[in-house]
């Protein structure tokens, strides 16, 4: 390959230098790091290898904002599920919910959490090249990783499906034909009780055969106390396998095979009262219970019980072909998520709907099939096509005496009425894409299709849940159906300014399928959710500094959504619930800057920082927050934010365009500090990290009510090993200032009214101070 030599230093790289020595320094870029890795004679960089581009790549050549996170990495610094990228990375946010259905990442301060179960998210989710229907199925603990890539920007064109506002791609250890080893793991913190094991065993029983085990455990106590009931909520109890197996069937020939299964059982996911002012409803039967509201408040009294059951499976075979003039690649998947949960919406002992249960029995099946040019040519290309179908069997009940709602309707007093929801949504997906680039001289041009047909169904059917049917609601069965084609491409030019120095821009259109909302009212209409589209600009930077010991990343970007689909809180139903719509369109914009810096070969710091403006522009007719003040039909709007009636009985709206995006804090930074030594022979070292995140808002109509206040986690660890790696012990704590912070704020589900907020509080949001040994044995 014809590169551009050129020594001296450029003014580009003097002024990436001002930047890191003006404290806008940023990225956690270590990835693909290997143990086997002789130790440099001098301080330098670990070699990092993304595959973004569908193939293994030097992360210093990637044309795109990617962050990688090697497995050594993410043990250090804590990070044991997915949901934690999001301290690392200051573009990745995730958004906590009542079970794993609704919950869901945001990239860029875009993402869609959402209950409708034909409404994918817009942030992909990927492990071993296998593109999951649901975030929540990666939601759990990561195991065997070898790295973990995040991708930011419109990711569909190349990965499985969607993924309109980024991907996270979690690649796992392969199977190794030369290792007899096994590898044990176990780590205690005291915050919660929690013990966490892992254990890996890889044999490679010739030189073509090779098979890998994992298995992985967390048990946790629970932190929020239901003093009706008298049992400890929100507790983790979680069990891992992973199998593998690689097979060289030919010189140009192998077989990877993996199958994997999960299950996690626990009494979870209850939120807390926040804020409830005096006189409301919610503020008085707290009050009774012993319970003051605030961001602190760890105690609950609900009557009604909270669990949430899931298990995860799969299988999936990937073979790979190397034709000379070409590799072709067929990754064939089947998946599947079970789902049991309840929740009780009031948390107090009274009888609202006791019971709000929710089942999901989701399968899904895909086959990729690309062929890969060979790495290295002037030309290089990928192309492939791309098939899947997903089928969920989902049942929701919700039963109750709605706090004696419908009594002058005719209902007893004290009975329960309610509703069954029975519903299967299907998705088909097929898709065709190809991405080819050319390099001449010191630049290289690449431009990317993929055409995507894809259709969504749903049935539903609705009956009562007692014998007294719920006064108002329509019993019965309607069907919806929607479709849609798509083109998406992505266009990219990138220069070596010099042997070090690469900088790029691209532009890329994007795609997230359609979906269906049911309205809530038995025979009544289905919804369409139309495509979400996005459109991206993005120019960036990376360089090597100081004689290569110095990854420097820099990206800028705009990208405008259009129909992007949103969720609301809409109180005006009965109940209150959280439904799917198209925001008409939405902006983001930002700079990321990032930075890996080997000092010395015992001092390494590193640092991410992104400053990210996320808004709505245009989002009319949504739902009006609890207590706005609500004008009368008719009146001129003279503001986005007014809430004005659309009959003169009618529900009241307000306009959105100009808020801020649900969970998007403008300014986000980590940062993590690491020194080596040895001691007596044996390997040492200590470090520190923290993590910033400003303020965020809860709520699509601007609530002021619900806004999370910025806030910064610190944490540390020290630890000694032997000095062939046999084995190590480490002493951290995180989150060491104590800060209490929620995950997600949302109005009241039920007893609702102006001010009164709950909030999901997560387990990081303690001190937590543990301690971590690991074993490894074998060659």
């Amino acid at each position: 390959m014809n590169r551009y030599h050129v020594r001296r230093r450029s003014a580009v790289n003097a002024a990436c230098v001002a930047l890191l020595m003006g404290g806008a320094t940023a990225g956690w870029h270590a990835a693909a790091q290997t143990a086997e890795a002789p130790e440099p004679k001098r301080a330098e960089l670990q070699t990092v290898v993304v595959t973004s581009q569908k193939r293994a790549e030097l992360l210093k050549d990637v044309p795109q904002a990617v962050s990688a996170y090697g497995a050594d990495d993410l043990k250090a610094l804590g990070v044991t599920k997915a949901t934690d990228l999001q301290q690392l990375s200051p573009s990745l946010n995730f958004t906590a919910g009542p079970d794993t259905r609704s919950e869901g990442f945001q990239m860029r301060g875009v993402g869609t959490s959402a209950f409708a179960d034909t409404v994918e998210q817009s942030v992909g989710f990927m492990v071993d090249g296998v593109s999951l229907a649901r975030s929540g199925q990666g939601s759990g603990g990561l195991i065997d990783v070898e790295r973990v890539e995040v991708m930011r920007g419109p990711q569909g064109m190349l990965f499985g499906k969607n993924a309109s506002a980024g991907l996270i791609s979690v690649i796992t250890k392969r199977p190794r034909f030369d290792q007899f080893s096994a590898e044990g793991t176990v780590s205690y913190s005291g915050a919660h009780n929690e013990v966490k094991t892992e254990v890996v065993a890889n044999a490679g029983v010739s030189d073509s055969a090779a098979f890998r085990l994992a298995v992985a455990t967390t048990r946790a106590d629970g932190y929020v106390q239901n003093v009706y009931r008298n049992e400890t909520l929100n507790d983790r109890d979680e069990k891992l396998v992973r199998a593998k197996a690689l097979f060289q069937l030919g010189d140009n020939l192998d077989l990877y095979v993996i199958g994997d299964w999960g299950k996690s059982s626990a009494l979870c996911c209850t939120w807390t009262a926040r804020s409830a002012p005096p006189g409301t409803t919610f503020a008085t039967l707290n009050a009774a219970n012993g319970i003051v509201p605030g961001p602190r408040n760890d105690k609950i009294a609900a009557n009604a019980p909270f669990y949430s059951d899931n298990e995860n499976s799969g299988l999936s075979a990937e073979l790979n072909y190397n034709l000379g003039w070409a590799t072709l690649t067929s990754v064939t998947a089947a998946r599947g998520w079970k789902t049991v949960n309840n929740n009780d919406p009031d948390i107090l002992p009274i009888n609202i709907l006791d019971i709000n249960l929710g089942a999901s029995d989701l399968r899904q099946k895909s086959q990729e099939l690309r062929l890969t040019s060979p790495d290295g040519g002037r030309v290089e290309w990928v192309g492939g096509v791309y098939w899947s179908e997903q089928t969920n069997d989902s049942m929701q009940e919700q039963t109750g005496n709605f706090g004696g709602l419908f009594t002058p309707f005719g209902v007893p007093a004290g009975a329960n009425v309610g509703v069954i929801q029975d519903t299967t949504t299907r998705n088909r997906s097929a898709a065709a894409f190809g991405q080819a680039g050319v390099r001449v001289g010191a630049s290289k041009f690449s431009a990317g299709l993929r055409y995507t047909d894809e259709t969504v169904t749903l049935d539903y059917a609705s009956r009562p849940s007692t014998t007294i049917p719920r006064p108002g609601y329509a019993y019965g069965k309607t069907r919806g159906e929607t479709g849609a084609n798509n083109l998406s491409w992505r266009l990219t030019a990138q220069h070596d300014l010099t042997r070090d120095d690469m900088a790029y821009v691209t532009a890329a259109r994007g795609y997230k399928g359609p979906g269906l909302e049911f309205l809530d009212n038995g025979n009544g209409p289905v919804a369409v959710i139309k495509p979400e589209i996005p459109t991206t600009l993005e120019a960036g930077l990376r360089s090597l500094l100081f004689g290569g010991t110095t990854l420097f990343s820099a990206a800028v970007f705009k990208t405008r959504f259009e129909d992007f689909q949103a969720q609301v809180f809409d109180q005006t139903v009965t109940p209150a619930r959280f439904r799917t719509t198209n925001a008409g369109r939405l902006d983001t914009q930002g700079v990321e800057l990032e930075a890996n810096s080997r000092i010395t070969k015992q001092l390494t710091l590193s640092g991410a920082m992104a400053y990210i403006d996320a808004h709505y522009e245009d989002f009319q007719n949504i739902p009006c927050y609890a207590g706005q003040p609500v004008l009368p039909f008719g009146t001129p709007r003279t503001s986005p934010g007014q809430c004005i009636r659309t009959s003169p009985t009618g529900a009241a709206v307000t306009d959105g365009s100009g808020n801020r995006l649900v969970n998007s804090p403008r300014f986000t930074a980590f940062l993590m500090g690491r020194y080596d030594w040895v001691v007596g022979g044996y390997k040492a070292f200590a470090q520190a990290d923290y993590a910033w995140r400003g303020d965020v808002t809860y709520s699509a109509a601007g609530d002021p009510s619900l806004v999370q206040g910025g806030y910064g986690l610190f944490g540390a660890a020290v630890g000694l090993g032997a000095p062939n790696g046999r084995w190590q012990v480490t002493l951290f704590g995180r989150n060491l200032g104590d800060k209490r912070y929620a995950d997600r704020l949302m109005p009241q589900p039920t007893l609702g009214a102006p001010g009164v907020v709950s909030q999901f509080v997560g387990p990081n949001a303690y001190r937590t101070i543990g301690v971590t040994a690991t074993v490894r044995f074998g060659t």
